[in-house]
């Protein structure tokens, strides 16, 4: 069976807040549904002006409508010059005019915010502390959880590569090492019987995020900052920067950097991670 690599941005697909805009759950979510309404753009008093199309709310765009439909999110981009403004016109819905097609919006927002909150014999407790949920809102969706629970039970070998341009990886990594640990105070129950993924049953890699690496570009390319390095190079650890037909070796500690030839696979690793 051919493995599967998933790739989760962490922001807006895994949690919905962002540490480099300063973004809450809650705005994170208005920002999502903002992409999920899909209208037509007409002109009115020489001002564009849009309007819901009554569609199911959805990534694209309902099949059935006739003529070119946009999203609110996309409108807002191209309505609103002013970054500031735009934000806040996302959040606030303030550009949607149809007061309807405003109150259905807002009542996604309260059903996704219900759905995101912990049972209340949950909150504030020693296995929630544990597993990083110190509020009483979840920090990830659980779509993940259910979708890592039904990948596992198939059999098919998988891997998950969670990525940010933030510091937003270690508001996940407790709450997700809870989940592969079974600590999990909601979401472990969904792979009871199948056992912890933590690489003590035989056959399950170690899921866990257990080390976070940096992707970055300069002058002599796209460089990857890992904890791990080639199979054959005598230093237990260091930093490896792969080129685009060598890897580049800048040694921990130090600012020089040495070049090797990619001529063996490099060892393969828990991304950044993982599973």
């Amino acid at each position: 069976m051919v493995p599967l690599l998933l790739h989760f941005d962490v922001n807006k697909t895994v949690i919905q807040s962002d540490s480099i805009q300063s973004k809450t759950i809650e705005e994170g979510i208005r920002e999502g549904i903002s992409e999920l309404f899909w209208g037509a753009v007409s002109t009115s008093g020489g001002e564009p002006v849009w309007q819901w199309a009554k569609g199911k709310p959805g990534c694209v765009p309902p099949v059935d409508e006739a003529g070119e439909l946009v999203s609110y999110a996309a409108f807002c981009k191209d309505a609103v010059k002013d970054k500031s403004k735009r934000k806040a016109a996302l959040k606030s819905f303030s550009h949607v005019r149809d007061p309807e097609t405003k109150e259905e919006m807002e009542k996604l927002v309260q059903l996704t915010l219900k759905r995101m909150q912990l049972p209340q014999d949950v909150r504030y407790t020693k296995e929630a502390e544990a597993a990083g949920i110190t509020t009483p809102t979840l920090n990830m969706f659980p779509t993940l959880f259910h979708l890592v629970a039904a990948l596992q039970r198939t059999t098919r070998p998988f891997a998950i590569l969670f990525r940010s341009f933030g510091a937003d990886h270690e508001k996940i990594q407790n709450e997700w090492n809870a989940f592969c640990e079974l600590r999990h105070p909601v979401y472990s129950r969904l792979i009871e019987g199948i056992g912890p993924l933590d690489g003590s049953v035989p056959h399950i890699p170690d899921r866990r995020i257990l080390g976070l690496h940096t992707l970055y570009r300069d002058e002599k390319g796209p460089i990857l900052f890992l904890i791990s390095l080639p199979m054959d190079h005598p230093r237990k650890a260091g930093i490896l920067g792969q080129g685009r037909n060598q890897s580049r070796i800048i040694e921990e500690g130090g600012n020089t950097s040495k070049t090797y030839s990619r001529q063996r696979p490099l060892r393969e690793f828990h991304t950044f991670k993982n599973g």
